[in-house]
């Protein structure tokens, strides 16, 4: 089941841990949309993914599926989801990637069962990304129908 609420999703509501999932690209590419509301409140999710980036970066196509967690503390992880094939440009107007998208959530559903999480985010994959908000939450539905996921719109 997915609740809808609006707010911040970087200041979610409630008591008990909890992942802040959004989508990132696979070329270092950190800038826009969401990922600004996340570095205004910390720095660690910027710094790791741009190490890990790095890392990859002339094997970037392998970062596509894989979910960075960062810690921002014991009951707040942030979950960067490598489910976005470049930027968006008129040579790449859909740039993310579904099947990356539910091998990330399958991956989401293992760490929030195992460590009792609840998943939060925005309408993650629908804007820079060039999704249809109706495709992502008929898989986010599909993959994890016994996790609690709670989905902020900003008023």
């Amino acid at each position: 089941m997915i609740r809808y609420m609006v707010g911040d999703a970087t200041q979610p509501d409630g008591d008990g841990k909890k992942i802040i999932i959004h989508i990132v690209n696979n070329i270092s590419a950190w800038g826009k949309g969401f990922v600004l509301a996340v570095s205004k409140r910390w720095s660690e999710p910027e710094e790791r993914y741009k190490k890990l980036c790095k890392f990859y970066q002339d094997k970037c196509l392998e970062l596509l599926g894989h979910v960075q967690f960062v810690y921002i503390n014991q009951d707040l992880i942030i979950g960067n989801m490598f489910a976005q094939n470049g930027i968006i440009s008129q040579k790449n107007p859909h740039p993310l990637d579904y099947v990356a998208l539910e091998q990330c959530l399958i991956k989401v559903k293992g760490f929030a069962k195992k460590y009792g999480c609840e998943v939060v985010g925005c309408r993650f994959g629908s804007g820079l990304a060039g999704g249809s908000w109706t495709e992502i939450e008929k898989i986010i539905l599909s993959i994890m129908p016994d996790v609690d996921v709670t989905i902020y719109d900003l008023k």
